[in-house]
């Protein structure tokens, strides 16, 4: 019933990503919406609109700049996790590895450019893009992260670091291989190596030591 109330032009506010206004109504399943914040537009469903459930897939969600984008990469894999890696050595103050003269090029604030980016040079070097200890490196000299500036390099220390931290039910382990680890017990490698880093405290129960 409420899908016969949408016009175009009416406004909404969404859980997240600001306001939008209706575009175009098609169907129920199939309304055109638009963006104020980025301007950018978007098919989504009449419940979606209603609830406020609808994502912006454009509005940056790491370190202020970098956004998701529309396409085939999803988050939560290898590319993923590097990507945030330099947004955060460029933007965020509190990481291990920042530098303050160092930026990523707006090209690749959108993660789906980087992705592609990562995969071709995994391909091209014969790298396994999901299982590998390979990072991504600038150029000597450069400033700026991009794909005529970087490419993937092995970091010589990742097989022999040991991570400690403190499990949830209270014991202490070591982790030799922190990403197979996390794939085996369903944890997110970005946060429990910002754990054994000691930059947050926290994450799904476990502790640093």
């Amino acid at each position: 019933m409420g899908a016969l109330k949408l016009r175009e032009g009416d406004t909404f506010e969404s859980k997240k990503c600001g306001k939008f206004t209706v575009v175009h109504y098609t169907s129920f399943k199939k309304v055109l919406i638009r963006f104020e914040n980025t301007g950018k537009h978007r098919y989504v469903t009449t419940e979606s609109i209603y609830s406020g459930r609808v994502k912006d897939l454009y509005s940056p969600v790491v370190c202020g700049v970098g956004f998701l984008g529309s396409g085939k990469y999803k988050a939560g894999t290898s590319s993923y996790y590097r990507w945030i890696g330099i947004l955060r050595r460029c933007y965020d103050s509190s990481c291990s590895d920042y530098k303050e003269e160092k930026e990523v090029s707006k090209w690749w604030h959108d993660y789906q450019r980087f992705a592609k980016w990562y995969y071709l040079e995994c391909s091209f070097n014969g790298i396994e893009p999901d299982n590998n200890t390979h990072i991504v490196s600038l150029n000597e000299g450069a400033n700026i992260y991009s794909g005529s500036n970087c490419y993937l390099t092995l970091n010589r220390t990742s097989n022999l670091k040991v991570w400690k931290f403190i499990a949830p039910d209270g014991s202490d382990i070591t982790v030799k291989g922190l990403l197979g680890y996390c794939k085996d017990n369903n944890l997110s490698y970005y946060n429990m190596r910002r754990l054994g880093l000691k930059e947050i405290e926290e994450h799904n129960g476990y502790k640093s030591r």
